[in-house]
């Protein structure tokens, strides 16, 4: 189940990512068509991975989490690394199909519709549940309600760098960009699947600030790639 906090943390955090790019690269104009292109990319993307992710699990005789987990650590490694990689794979693959070469503002924003999305995609996720399942009522910890607004807010950064990286760099972006991506991925469903098991203990948060500040620092380096491009240098 989900918090209602936590719901409002995912969307806050997407929010002020979206204001934050908006702040250091002042676009000149809102592209709505790259802002939708940014859109299709994801719903494509999720539309082809999410059966991808799942054959192999329903094919193996796996239904739920627990059924992963019963299958021992190196399962739980090997499976969270095929989920990340397959999102991965896929997710930067069709952002970079609706990219254009020599066009930063329009990537950008390209990467931002993506982002935005997704936002969208989990917070109704998270939403319906909560009024499907109702919210968890026991108080589980302030890391809980703030994490998915952290997440979220380092995850549309990274959709958004990551466009302009691939823009710049082309087929050797992509690849760069889908490997870090799978990485981050993976460690983030490995995390998730410890949390099922054992709970939120001091592996588990030592865990979450590894990924987290992982995430961090890839959006720094991407932000420093991108810098150049900022206000007026983005090219139409």
């Amino acid at each position: 189940m989900v918090h209602v906090f936590s719901a409002f943390s995912l969307v806050l955090g997407g929010i002020i990512a979206v204001i934050l790019v908006l702040v250091i690269f002042k676009p000149h104009k809102l592209l709505f068509s790259a802002l939708f292109s940014g859109a299709a990319a994801f719903l494509i993307a999720i539309f082809i991975q999410s059966p991808i992710q799942q054959i192999p699990l329903l094919i193996l005789g796996i239904r739920t989490t627990a059924d992963i987990i019963i299958r021992g650590t190196t399962f739980v490694i090997i499976i969270s690394f095929y989920t990340g990689f397959i999102a991965a794979i896929f997710q930067e693959i069709f952002k970079y199909l609706f990219l254009k070469k020599e066009n930063s503002e329009y990537s950008l924003q390209v990467g931002l519709g993506f982002g935005i999305t997704e936002v969208i995609y989990l917070a109704i996720y998270a939403f319906m549940s909560i009024a499907i399942l109702g919210s968890i009522p026991e108080n589980t910890g302030v890391l809980q309600y703030i994490a998915p607004g952290i997440e979220r807010f380092l995850v549309l950064l990274f959709h958004t760098l990551t466009a302009i990286y691939m823009e710049l760099y082309g087929i050797k972006g992509l690849m760069i960009t889908t490997a870090a991506h799978g990485a981050i991925d993976s460690l983030a469903t490995c995390v998730q699947l410890y949390i099922r098991v054992i709970g939120y203990d001091m592996l588990s948060y030592l865990s979450i600030l590894v990924l987290y500040f992982s995430m961090l620092a890839l959006d720094i380096l991407l932000l420093r790639i991108s810098l150049p491009l900022r206000s007026g240098s983005l090219a139409f």
